[in-house]
């Protein structure tokens, strides 16, 4: 499989820090912003049984017959990024309020008793700034 991955910049904030990833393998496509939490992606359809679906079951799994979905968020509340000990980082969109509040009352606690986080930064647009939140910070 090969991945490529494109720096950019992001549609609704301008910032810099926008990585598109293209796969090869099953031409699944996203677009992501670090700072804003913008995202959009087009992925396969899969069923419970994480089987691709077809437009025509008596066709095979070439790509042209394939179903397709688009997932979007165009204005999320924010995003966050997660640094663990030793360097590995996870991110993600915050797609609402609700979602940033469960995220800092429900999930960080809940992860920092099993993982060894360094620091825990939420970013958001407002007012056309980029404003960046310690939600926790190990030093």
């Amino acid at each position: 499989m090969v991945s490529i991955s494109i720096d950019g910049i992001c549609p609704r904030c301008e910032s810099e820090n926008f990585v598109q990833n293209f796969h090869s393998s099953d031409h699944e496509n996203n677009k992501r912003c670090h700072d804003c939490g913008y995202y959009w992606g087009i992925f396969i359809k899969k069923d419970e049984n994480q089987i691709p679906l077809k437009i025509d079951e008596l066709k095979g799994f070439e790509f042209s017959n394939l179903i397709y979905q688009e997932i979007k968020n165009e204005i999320p509340f924010g995003c966050f990024r997660i640094e663990y000990v030793g360097g590995i980082s996870e991110r993600g969109t915050l797609d609402s309020e609700k979602d940033y509040n469960d995220f800092v009352s429900d999930y960080i606690p809940s992860e920092l008793i099993y993982q060894e986080i360094k620091e825990v930064i939420v970013s958001r647009l407002v007012e056309n700034l980029i404003q960046k939140e310690v939600v926790f910070s190990k030093f």
